[in-house]
């Protein structure tokens, strides 16, 4: 048997490198495709090539030079070379000379199914539903590794800890993403949630490919919950974005868009309260006065009359006060009485009462049937987590 060959990381990826520089053939080739991503950085241009079978990152050294420069969708013939980064692990093709053809099939695409979908109504103003003001129960559909659903969490945690936020995992990039991202927007929607955030970070456009299918914006326009669309940065707009209820520029944004702050609800429920007492108080110190400065001004005739009638105004007024000051309490306790439901609906409270919220492949079980026997299942209590299998099931 032959001693086993073992070679570094360095050798082999500068073998790779010597062997694509020494193809001749190589060395000045001509390729069709269509330009995505394209931007300028350092005086060079830099955008990815692609067609329906592959895509390859590529430079163009001193592109700003250039008198016209490609743009996203147009298809070109560029001709240079292969090259291969040891240090980034990376194919990329140089790019000494290119020339337009027209505009590529896959954007040309794109827009028939943009236009096909506006045609029929799917981003019609008119069909697009309102967001609630209180949205206690939230349904966040995205990856569930990564930083978008950090910051989902992290400011509803800030703006209003009562709010329950449940996450369906999906793949959000890949031929597997559409069908995951319609099947979980028609689980949630079957859910009753208040909102549902349909969200995913930065990235290519080949990378938000998922958002601009037919499957994904039917999906989202066929929910009847509201839908708010926060998929890539501000400047990224999919399929997804128009057809959805509203669309926010990041997740982050989607976040304060969907949970109503806490504080702010409560302070303006007392500054209202405020408002009322004050505006009682006031206008019994009118009426009072106003007597005062008229019983001024008549004769002694009117006088012995006009006390009976000021007695039974005093008696009225405090009749009045006394009803502001029972308002005002009602409205006190109705505060009270909101600020218990909230902690009512708070997570957190059911966990401390000692209930346990079970989750399998972090989907939480609602129900026995969802479960068989040798489940493993994630436990979540008020102090912690733990796992456990199903071992028999009645």
């Amino acid at each position: 048997m032959s001693e086993e060959l073992i070679v570094s990381v360095g050798r082999l990826c500068g073998y790779l490198k010597d062997m694509l520089a020494a193809e001749e053939l190589l060395r000045d080739i001509s390729v069709k495709g269509e330009i995505s991503n394209f931007s300028l950085r350092q005086n060079h241009a830099y955008f990815t090539l692609k067609d329906d079978e592959g895509m390859i990152p590529c430079i163009l050294f001193d592109g700003a030079a250039l008198s016209e420069l490609p743009a996203n969708g147009e298809q070109v013939v560029c001709t240079g070379r292969p090259n291969f980064s040891p240090r980034h692990g990376r194919l990329s093709f140089s790019v000494n000379s290119f020339r337009v053809c027209g505009q590529g099939e896959i954007s040309d695409r794109l827009r028939e199914l943009k236009k096909k979908l506006s045609d029929e109504g799917l981003f019609a103003p008119e069909r697009k539903k309102p967001l609630p003001a209180y949205a206690f129960r939230i349904g966040v559909i995205t990856s569930p590794t990564g930083a978008v659903l950090q910051d989902i969490r992290q400011i509803t945690a800030r703006r209003n800890p009562k709010v329950c936020l449940e996450v369906f995992p999906v793949t959000v990039q890949g031929d597997q993403a559409p069908a995951e991202i319609a099947e979980a927007l028609g689980v949630m929607d079957a859910r009753s949630y208040d909102v549902l955030i349909l969200a995913r970070g930065g990235g290519s456009e080949e990378d938000l490919g998922a958002f601009n299918t037919e499957e994904a914006a039917r999906a989202v326009a066929a929910c009847r919950t509201p839908v708010i669309s926060a998929v890539g940065h501000e400047t990224d707009f999919t399929l997804a974005d128009f057809a959805a209820d509203v669309r926010a520029p990041t997740p982050s944004a989607a976040a304060e868009l969907a949970v109503f702050d806490l504080r702010q609800a409560v302070e303006r429920c007392l500054g209202l309260l405020a408002a009322a007492a004050q505006s009682c108080g006031e206008k019994r110190r009118g009426s009072a006065l106003t007597l005062e400065r008229n019983v001024g001004s008549l004769s002694a005739a009117h006088l012995s009359f006009l006390r009976l009638q000021r007695q039974k105004i005093l008696h009225q007024s405090q009749l009045i006060a006394g009803q502001a000051d029972r308002a005002e309490e009602e409205r006190r306790r109705s505060v009270r009485s909101m600020l218990d439901l909230l902690e009512a609906k708070n997570l957190l409270s059911l966990l401390r009462a000692g209930y346990v919220m079970a989750r399998k492949e972090g989907i939480p079980v609602r129900s026995a049937g969802e479960l068989q026997e040798g489940d493993r299942l994630e436990l979540t209590f008020a102090d912690g987590r733990a796992s456990a299998q199903i071992l028999k099931k009645e």
